[in-house]
């Protein structure tokens, strides 16, 4: 049975009822007079039984909850009938809020796709990442060494166990396309101190590890389905990675991404071989905590164990220490950014546009006075006008949620244009689900309190005797216009906070846009290659690989130069980048820094356009055979002050004691910047003596870059023609790419600010032009006493501009509090800069006084006869 037919059956009874209401009456009239009472003792008597009979009919009403849903649907007509009989307010309140809302909704299903906190892991609080730091070095968020997480797992008594994972580069072959698929090798508990199990398949198993056993793979939901067509005959399959066979044993969830990045699959990492020493830290630790264990515990224990093995190890861990942090910490503080940067200044513009609403209420309310007092009269309650005056609120926030759930899909669809890097980096994209309805719908509830619940108050408590008296109108209840002064510096104020974060952080990019970078991006096209164990299992292999294809592309017509490189020169804020360096100036003293190390070829440094400033380069002789040498920037030089680093050795402290130390031989211009485009400490080396699988080509070009694609791809597969290639892209593209992010939440707060703008200018002109509506009669006595337009303009512009100034103030105050909450991420820009807020002040001002000025001009428009009979 739908609602409407029960209403109509309850109706249906209420009329029956009211029918033998009606008979009873007339019954009892009769009875009454035949018994000899007289007319006015048959009336009396009448009434008392029919009260009684009415208050049957009234409980029965209650029981079965059609009185209240009766009123319901009359707050709801009436609610409506008010709404159209006032259609510019409606559309102006619909508008406002609508853009609020909206802007919410795109921002929240961009935030929930982009951080992706839907982590199917069991009692996710309980997990811990583990973290070498190193305070000489600069080092706080380094990967550890094997025999250093051996000794880790075993001593320890807050874990319930730890688990160890390095990333890798994989080629998958003997598909429709060779690609490189990252991937992590993992000890073999990990997804079990996780607790996630795979969504099909198995999890790996103690033999997995075992020599002349078959090796096994588990692959991501994403290489499942983009890789193998999401086939459902996938377990058991072989496949070929690095050249080699591996069986698919299980495919992971779909949410699962947390640890490894954009990972495609996760090999058994073996922990059992000699190679591994000491001093090469290159795995990241992860731990489950003990029930009822806390996070200083684990601190605690942890750093007791560091240093007992910097003790017996004083070689390779001597000053090192490691940091217990919970993952928990780490979501929080990704949410605290996305917050901060993008759902605080959308929530602020909602803010706003409820202050601008609910002024608007409360100016309405003024003309609606006397029908509330008339109400009040005839009998109605003040719970009883409030919740009418809130059901018109909720209406208003509906029809508005209803448009700004449409303006938010179509913001879903600005945000993957402008956001494809971070979109495409999360396992999903900005979308309608039943999360995002239920957000909007919960902005339908939240904002009519925020907006509706003061005007409904307001109004329910109103002075009968005084709304009833004639003559009223042009006078204004002093706590009503408080309240709305307190909106309108409400409203000005989240402007000037989303006006001032937005000014400094343009102003930041400025400055950042203004730095050129210390190399030359045109005409560099870049490609990147990485060699598998399997087919290049020494050294030798890996060097003379990539040595024959840089010959071979040298001669491609149009090339001006080559090189490789295993790391670009535009770098992420990756801390764990920075390698420990150590400078060996004098016998016994050591000169400790941390810095960037690349390995190149001597190519690569005329490919980027990088000067050398003392020594010489890295040259074809420099050889595994030959002695290890290694150039440094100027940056690096320059912090060992008052050392001349030519000729002086330089140690790796993630390589180990037992690797040569390198002898530097030059000094070159700085050549790699970090996230803000500042110079980086660097230290290159040959790459002929330090090989590594993964390098990437970087070839500047005499034509336009792009051109040159197809013959590099050729002189490449000339080598192997099984090599999968993997990105190619100009270094103009990377740059560019690099602060896409960037720019993108840049132009979203800009677009937020302006909408506050907008909506803040609007609420002073709505207010304005309802007070000067309030005043038209006074005004048309003022007029008629020889007050002149502009004292009129002057009237309501001097009532007007101390609330804007108070505005200002309010908002530069909390303007300048985020900036030094953000003042790291301000750089060289001061939190309290006076160019950025003086600025924003003196447009705020200006625009709000515009907004405040045209209701005052068009209120001289009026003529003063008409003035004097406006009721």
């Amino acid at each position: 049975m739908s609602l409407w037919d029960w209403l109509f059956r309850r109706r249906q009874r209420d009329e029956e009822l009211e029918e033998e209401v009606q008979s009873h009456l007339r019954m009892a009239a009769q009875d009454h007079s035949e018994q000899g009472e007289s007319a006015e003792q048959a009336r009396m008597s009448t009434a008392r039984e029919f009260g009684n009979v009415l208050l049957v009919k009234e409980t029965t009403r209650d029981i079965w909850g059609l009185r209240w849903l009766e009123t319901l649907l009359q707050d709801l007509r009436y609610g409506l009938r008010q709404l159209c009989r006032n259609p510019a307010f409606t559309a102006v309140a619909v508008i406002t809020l609508a853009l609020g809302i909206g802007a919410n909704t795109a921002i929240f299903s961009f935030l929930d796709a982009a951080l992706d906190l839907s982590f199917p892991i069991r009692d996710q609080g309980r997990i811990v990442n583990l973290w070498g730091s190193n305070n000489s070095l600069g080092a706080n968020r380094s990967s550890l060494s094997i025999p250093d997480f051996l000794d880790y797992r075993q001593q320890n008594r807050v874990f319930e166990d730890l688990a160890a994972f390095a990333g890798e580069s994989f080629q998958l072959t003997n598909v429709a396309e060779p690609k490189s698929v990252s991937g992590n090798r993992v000890s073999l508990n990990y997804f079990h101190v996780l607790g996630v199990e795979p969504a099909a398949g198995r999890d790996f198993l103690p033999e997995d590890s075992e020599g002349g056993k078959p090796r096994v793979v588990i692959l991501s939901h994403g290489l499942w389905e983009t890789g193998f067509g999401a086939h459902p005959a996938i377990l058991g399959r072989d496949v070929t990675l690095n050249r080699q066979i591996y069986t698919v044993i299980g495919v992971m969830p779909a949410g699962f991404r947390l640890f490894n990045g954009n990972a495609d699959l996760w090999v058994p990492l073996d922990l059992k071989s000699s190679a591994f020493r000491r001093g090469t830290r290159q795995v990241m630790v992860i731990g489950r905590l003990k029930p009822g264990v806390s996070n200083q515990q684990a601190q605690a224990e942890i750093g007791n164990l560091a240093q007992r093995l910097a003790q017996a190890f004083p070689g390779t861990n001597n000053g090192w220490d490691v940091r217990v942090v919970r993952l928990q910490d780490e979501i929080n503080k990704r949410v605290g950014l996305g917050l901060v940067f993008i759902m605080g200044p959308v929530a602020l513009v909602l803010l706003i546009a409820c202050s601008n609403v609910a002024n608007l209420l409360l100016a309405r309310a003024s003309g609606r006075e006397k029908e509330v007092a008339v109400r009040r009269a005839l009998g109605a309650g003040r719970f009883r006008l409030a919740r009418q005056l809130l059901t018109e609120s909720m209406l208003l926030a509906v029809l508005a949620g209803a448009i700004g759930l449409l303006l938010g899909i179509w913001g879903m669809g600005i945000l993957r244009f402008l956001l494809p890097a971070v979109v495409n980096g999360s396992s999903g994209v900005p979308h309608v689900d039943a999360k995002v309805l239920g957000f909007a719908a919960l902005l339908c509830i939240l904002t009519p309190l925020v907006f509706g619940l003061a005007p409904a108050l307001r109004a329910s408590k109103l002075d009968i005797n005084e709304a009833l008296k004639e003559g009223r109108r042009g006078r204004r209840a002093s706590g009503s216009n408080r309240l709305r002064e307190y909106l309108v510096v409400s409203e000005v104020g989240f402007a000037v906070v989303l006006l001032g974060l937005g000014g400094l952080l343009t102003r930041v990019m400025l400055v950042l846009g203004s730095v050129k970078p210390p190399f030359d991006p045109k005409n560099v096209i870049t490609m990147t290659v990485s060699l598998s164990k399997t087919a290049y299992p020494h050294d030798s292999d890996v060097a003379a690989f990539y040595r024959r294809v840089l010959a071979g592309a040298q001669a491609i017509p149009g090339v001006e130069s080559i090189g490789i490189t295993d790391r670009l020169p535009v770098l992420g804020e990756d801390h764990g980048a920075l390698t420990p360096v150590a400078l060996e100036s004098q016998p016994g003293s050591v000169a400790r820094a941390s810095a960037i190390v690349l390995r190149v070829s001597p190519g690569y440094f005329p490919a980027l356009g990088i000067r050398q400033l003392l020594g010489r380069t890295i040259t074809e002789h420099d050889l595994a055979s030959a002695a290890p040498v290694a150039l440094i920037n100027e940056t690096l030089a320059n912090s060992w002050r008052g050392v001349n680093p030519i000729g002086k050795r330089l140690r790796l402290e993630n390589l180990g004691p037992d690797v040569p130390l390198a002898t530097i031989v030059g000094v070159l211009a700085d050549g790699m910047v970090d996230h803000r485009n500042a110079p980086l400490s660097g230290v290159y080396l040959s790459y002929a003596q330090y090989p590594a699988p993964a390098m990437t080509f970087v070839v500047r070009t005499l034509t336009p870059a792009r051109f040159l694609e197809p013959p590099l791809k050729r002189a490449l597969w000339a080598v192997d023609k099984d090599q999968p290639i993997g990105d190619v892209r100009t270094l103009a593209q990377i740059v560019s790419d690099a602060w896409a992010g960037q720019r993108a939440i840049l132009e979203m707060l800009v677009a937020f600010a302006a909408l506050a703008l907008v909506l803040a200018s609007a609420g002073v002109s709505s207010v304005t032009s309802y007070a000067v509506a309030q005043r038209t009669h006074e005004f048309g006595v003022r007029m008629s006493l020889g007050a002149r337009p502009r004292d009129i303009v002057w009237l309501v512009m001097k009532e007007g501009t101390p609330l804007i100034a108070s505005g200002v103030v309010v908002g530069l105050a909390g303007a300048f509090a985020l900036g030094r909450f953000l003042g790291h991420e301000l750089g060289e820009i001061r939190p309290y800069d006076p160019l950025t807020f003086s600025g924003v002040s003196l447009l705020l001002m200006a625009v709000a006084l515009l907004a405040s000025y045209l209701p005052a001009r068009r209120a001289t428009k009026v003529d003063p006869m008409v003035a004097l009979r406006y009721e």
